[in-house]
């Protein structure tokens, strides 16, 4: 029987750990696999040439996505958690790239998303008596901050583009 690298045993140790142990090898497996998630990060810029989205951006979504398969990861199935691990890194990115590029989506959906953000910043200005902050705004819709962003800077650019005439 092939034995396990301290990583595997560490893995296999997360779901039973308690909340202290378990941020411990969260950040033992980030500092691990943090070639993987730049790697991929790298090659998923190809993507995002036409986006807000930076390379850091990539790379926090891309440890959001690590986490995720250490939190899901299954021993059973016989899988390794390398592959696993890879698969998800790669759609966090490439999840994160698309929610950003609001242009690449139907224009139904980008204007519904719109008129939500727009409804909820309304909102949200009566509600505190000032502009939300962008984190407050993505609390509130339960989106990601770098959406947020995107719809801040889409009505920016429309508003800047009607003010110009």
């Amino acid at each position: 029987m092939e034995e396990k690298s301290s990583h595997e045993v560490l893995i296999d140790r997360y779901k039973n750990a308690s909340e202290e142990e378990k941020k411990q090898i969260e950040k033992i497996v980030c500092e691990a696999f943090a070639p993987l998630v730049s790697g991929i990060a790298q090659k998923c810029n190809y993507y995002s040439r036409n986006s807000v989205l930076t390379q850091e951006d990539m790379v926090q979504n891309g440890y959001q996505g690590l986490l995720k398969a250490l939190q899901t990861y299954d021993p059973s199935k016989n899988t390794k958690f390398l592959t696993y691990a890879f698969c998800c890194v790669q759609k966090a990115i490439l999840s994160g790239i698309r929610d950003v590029n609001i242009g690449g989506r139907s224009k139904s959906y980008s204007n519904g998303k719109l008129q939500k953000y727009r409804k909820m910043k309304k909102e949200l200005t009566q509600k505190l008596g000032r502009n939300p902050s962008v984190g407050e705004l993505a609390i509130e819709l339960g989106w990601r901050i770098n959406t947020v962003l995107s719809y801040e800077r889409q009505l920016y650019d429309v508003i800047s583009f009607e003010n110009e005439e």
